[in-house]
Formats: structure tokens, sequence, C-alpha cells
């Protein structure tokens, strides 16, 4: 924890995939190498009023190498200088609610892929959990600025804060789906970034009867060779 002025479109923690994320992850890996997936907003382009939630912004700042998308579910956010903004909670009392789609082109069947999902915030914290593909996970905090509790919205807890969330070993599809949320109104969304493994395909361990199977045969040629020897 560090006290800090937030800066704009600026990660200020240094988990980057090249270093594993400081150790989240087993593997490094770049976001340009080939059969990798990688997207990155760090800030959101201009939108009407409560339209993501139906068409969502598909062009991230920096580069990526597969179909993405990405949607505000409950219809609260607003644009607010190339942040999301959560004012108010909706009608039936949910917060802000984003949902991030990534493609994989050609998924390898009987694969696997790591996936870290990272955000930047500001204000009001988000919710810690955070599901791919129905698969939740609890996010890692970063980054944290000074903290502000704010009687006058309850009690809640501000600060400028990054967070990542890592799943390991993700089944291969054709569709990611990432899920979050902010705890409560008066989050805004700065930045958001994706980072996808090259897909693994786990060698076979062989199950207790081919072993057995093995070790019959193994015994089987030793017996031969010394019936051989002997004559």
């Amino acid at each position: 924890m560090s006290a800090a002025f937030a800066v704009d479109n600026v990660w200020r923690s240094d988990y980057q995939p090249a270093n594993s994320f400081q150790g989240l992850l087993d593997e490094s890996w770049s976001t340009g190498v080939a059969g990798s997936l990688y997207a990155e907003w760090d800030s959101w382009t201009r939108f009407s009023t409560h339209t993501l939630s139906t068409t969502p912004q598909t062009t991230p700042n920096i580069g990526s190498n597969t179909s993405v998308a990405f949607y505000e579910y409950s219809r609260t956010a607003y644009w607010t200088g190339g942040n999301l903004y959560g004012l108010v909670y909706t009608v039936d009392g949910k917060p802000l609610s984003f949902g991030l789609q990534l493609t994989d082109n050609s998924p390898v069947a009987g694969a696997t892929r790591d996936f870290v999902l990272r955000i930047s915030t500001k204000g009001v914290l988000p919710n810690t959990v955070a599901t791919l593909n129905g698969i939740s996970a609890t996010a890692v905090n970063t980054y944290l600025s000074s903290t502000t509790v704010h009687e006058d919205m309850g009690g809640f807890t501000a600060a400028d804060a990054e967070w990542v969330w890592v799943w390991k070993d993700v089944p291969a599809t054709a569709v990611y789906d990432f899920r979050f949320l902010a705890s409560n109104a008066h989050m805004s969304l700065d930045q958001l970034a994706v980072y996808g493994s090259i897909a693994t395909v786990a060698q076979a361990v062989p199950e207790p009867q081919t072993w057995a199977l093995m070790l019959v045969g193994v015994v089987a040629v030793g017996l031969a060779r010394r019936r051989r020897m002997r004559h």
C-alpha cells in the first residue's frame, strides 16, 4: 500500500505478463507471442448513455490479436473523460456490472489456457469476485492509494486501486466470458486488460491398468531373454 495521486491511463503497479504477474502464474509470456490472447483499454470511447449493454466497445486502445467485446450490463455507466463511472444503482439495486467476451479463433481440443484480468479503478472499490465462464476467482489487490471512507455514502471506502484476477488451466473454448462488478455506486473504471497464455495440451498419464500391462510386458521380455541365454 502506498500513497500516491491517480495518474489517468497509466498502470501504477508492475504486475505484468513478463514477470508472471509477480508469481501469480507459473509462466511468463509476451502479449505479442503468436497463440496468446490479449486486449487492453486505457480509456473508453465516448458512447450514448446506457448503450454499452447492447452495443459493446470492440476496439481496444492497445492492440488485440482476437475479437473482443466489452459490455456494461447494468445500464448505469456514464462516460467521464475516458472512464466509466457508475453514479447510481439500477432499479433492482445492482451496481455497475461489466462483461468482457474474448474470442478464441482456433480453440484446441483438450487444451487449456491461463488467464489474467487486470483493472484499474477510482472511487468505490470493485467487488473482489469475478467469473470466467462461470468459474469464480478472487481479486489480488496490486495497488492501493490512500483510502477515504465516505460517511455520506454509507461508510464506503474509496481509493485509486488496481486489481488482478487469475484463472489457471481454463479449458479451451470458442468464447471466454468474464464478468465483474462494482461493490457499490460511485466506482470509476479507468483501465482494463486481459491476457491469455498460449494454449497447451497436457501429456496423457497412463491409467493404473495400463501401467500393470506395461509391467507384465517388461517381465515377459526379461524371462524370454533369460531362456534364450540358457539355451
